[in-house]
């Protein structure tokens, strides 16, 4: 059999529970395609093909027995934390690890190269290269000059993808605008620790993991160092950018790399 990598999602939904649409919902044709029985033995993965499936133990925000991140908190959604799991498949379990790290994080990057290979990685951390560094300006129609300030990466790249962001109606009051970025992986409060400017961030609800973003609105003049620090496990980052103008259309971007 050929080795095959397959990261999903499983909701087992009634449709009368919530809307259709919904992508955690098991009357949506996409879902209910995936989970359909296939084979004589049951299985919801094609045969002949090695699966892996990865998933947290409760810590994912698509699968949570009440309904919060789709806005209709405390309603049940017949999802269980092991909804994830595929009959068939190889189902590890990665603990406290968000929607996201169970694809981005290196305790994923191991399990997965030890379901292909037969062996565990020599290393899950990337060699950086010396001297790597990135900071830059961003722009499009309709979109704020994102002046963005990240950690260096480790290894270099013919594609960077970069997202221009706006500024909100809530924003243009300020002198300055901050917006603290974990594009990999979802803040998580108390699991991690995640500072701004030298004061816990803001706007990231405590529980489950699912708010990938702060934004800090600052009233002294612009021009001045901000620091964003985040720390999960034996992850630990920290930024330093620049303040720009908010009442020339600009704004700052520290962007963390895991």
């Amino acid at each position: 059999m050929t080795p095959f990598t397959f990261l999903t999602r499983r909701a087992l939904l009634r449709a009368s529970t919530l809307a259709n649409r919904q992508r955690i919902n098991g009357g949506d044709p996409l879902l209910k395609d995936l989970n359909a029985p296939k084979g004589p033995s049951g299985d919801e993965v094609t045969s002949g093909v090695r699966w892996l499936t990865l998933r947290s133990d409760n810590y994912d925000k698509f699968a949570q027995p009440e309904g919060r991140w789709i806005g209709m908190a405390g309603k049940p959604t017949n999802v269980s934390f092991d909804s994830p799991a595929l009959k068939g498949a190889t189902n590890v379990v990665l603990p406290g690890r968000d929607h996201r790290e169970v694809s981005y994080h290196a305790e994923a990057f191991a399990q997965t190269w030890a379901f292909i290979t037969g062996a565990p990685p020599r290393q899950t951390r990337i060699e950086p290269e010396a001297q790597v560094a990135l900071d830059g300006s961003i722009g499009a129609p309709g979109m704020a000059t994102s002046h963005v300030y990240r950690s260096p990466f480790p290894r270099s790249s013919f594609v960077v993808h970069f997202r221009p962001e706006r500024l909100a109606d809530a924003d243009k009051a300020a002198k300055a605008v901050v917006s603290f970025v974990r594009p990999r992986g979802y803040f998580g409060v108390p699991r991690d620790r995640i500072e701004l400017d030298g004061k816990p961030a803001s706007g990231i609800p405590s529980g489950v993991a699912g708010v990938a973003a702060s934004r800090l609105r600052l009233q002294d003049e612009p021009g001045r160092p901000v620091v964003g620090a985040y720390e999960s496990g034996t992850i630990r980052e920290r930024i330093v950018g620049r303040t720009w103008p908010a009442a020339e259309n600009r704004l700052t971007v520290l962007e963390l790399h895991d």
